[in-house]
């Protein structure tokens, strides 16, 4: 599928009028405020002098600014680079010398949106890369997997298919913004699907006893969730009343990704909810999620479901003789980013 500027407007214009977003305190956005508030952030950035490819740290807690300015990203031409708020100032360090060349946003809550009248110049998409998110080597360094534009919108749209999302999906967002789970699985893949999102405060422990106040408010049909968040429901809601015991059973899927469910916590969560939970396996380096469980494999521990119609797996032999399991993906990062630069990926033969 070929993207260009068109391609990426029809998103927006298919549901204009729909809902893409609520967030805790009621407000409603629909898609077309959503992407003309983009196009602004692309005037604000341009205005500044910022210019196309340029880094844009986002150091911010979760927020319907910050989604807003990671679609700026991607229309406009600039890299995405969101970091944990709470990130450490040496650490921080380290990474901004990496960047070398970028800019900084802290305070989204102060950008004050103006209607824009100049709107098809601000769009500058290409191929490029879009998003840079950060892990750490062997050695504890900090290294960027980066990844293009296509390969985002591309595995958006792959993986929105595979967990069934579509325009009457209402997925509840409480996961952390500077990361895979955050931007792909609950919020590009929700656009390129017409969902609507959710959004809550990022999960905490602290707001735990809040957890299903918006989820059955806004009436949410997709939990996307992280088995710790799934270990800390069955531990606070041992005995859930019937109202959210009812709102749970209506849910048309409850999915955990970002590391292993275990079976134990599998099982507690189906005695008390009695709905079962769905995992969803990836890496960031493939580009995103690339299998899901299906319903008959919920219940077995080591079966990853199906896999996204584009993903090739192959399991052989490598050179030690040992079984080993190949993944070869259509959205593979370009890279990781270092202090030497970009560290290609190497093709696996064979």
């Amino acid at each position: 599928m070929k993207l260009n500027k068109e391609k990426l407007k029809e998103y927006f214009k298919k549901y204009s009028k729909k809902l893409l977003i609520i967030d805790s305190t009621g407000k409603k956005t629909t898609y077309d405020d959503f992407y003309n508030k983009s196009l602004y952030i692309i005037f604000y950035l341009k205005k500044l002098g910022i210019k196309k490819n340029t880094k844009i740290i986002i150091l911010s807690d979760n927020s319907l600014n910050y989604l807003i300015t990671l679609n700026a990203c991607l229309l406009g031409g600039y890299t995405a680079c969101p970091l944990d708020p709470s990130i450490k100032k040496e650490r921080f360090i380290a990474i901004k010398k990496i960047y070398k060349k970028c800019f900084i946003i802290k305070d989204l809550s102060r950008i004050k949106f103006k209607k824009i009248f100049l709107k098809e110049g601000l769009i500058d998409y290409g191929n490029t890369q879009c998003l840079i998110l950060y892990g750490s080597n062997e050695k504890g360094e900090p290294k960027g997997i980066v990844l293009s534009s296509d390969s985002i919108i591309k595995s958006s749209i792959s993986f929105s298919k595979l967990a069934n999302y579509n325009s009457k999906s209402r997925i509840l967002h409480c996961l952390p913004m500077f990361y895979m789970g955050g931007i792909l699985d609950t919020f590009f893949a929700c656009i390129c699907s017409g969902s609507t999102i959710l959004m809550d405060k990022r999960f905490s422990i602290m707001n735990i006893l809040d957890f299903w106040k918006l989820p059955l408010k806004m009436k949410c049909n997709v939990l996307f969730l992280t088995p710790s968040i799934v270990t800390f429901l069955t531990l606070i809601f041992r005995k859930p009343s019937l109202k959210i015991k009812k709102h749970v059973s209506k849910y048309k899927s409850i999915i955990a990704t970002g590391d292993y469910l275990y079976p134990e916590t599998r099982k507690k969560f189906y005695d008390i909810f009695n709905k079962k939970i769905f995992s969803c396996y990836g890496a960031t380096e493939l580009g995103g999620p690339v299998a899901i469980q299906k319903k008959n494999h919920t219940s077995e521990n080591f079966c990853v479901g199906r896999h996204a119609q584009e993903i090739k797996i192959l399991s052989k032999k490598n050179t030690n003789k040992l079984k080993t399991i190949y993944i070869k993906s259509p959205y593979l990062m370009d890279g990781y980013l270092t202090k030497n630069g970009i560290e290609k990926t190497k093709e696996i033969k064979g």
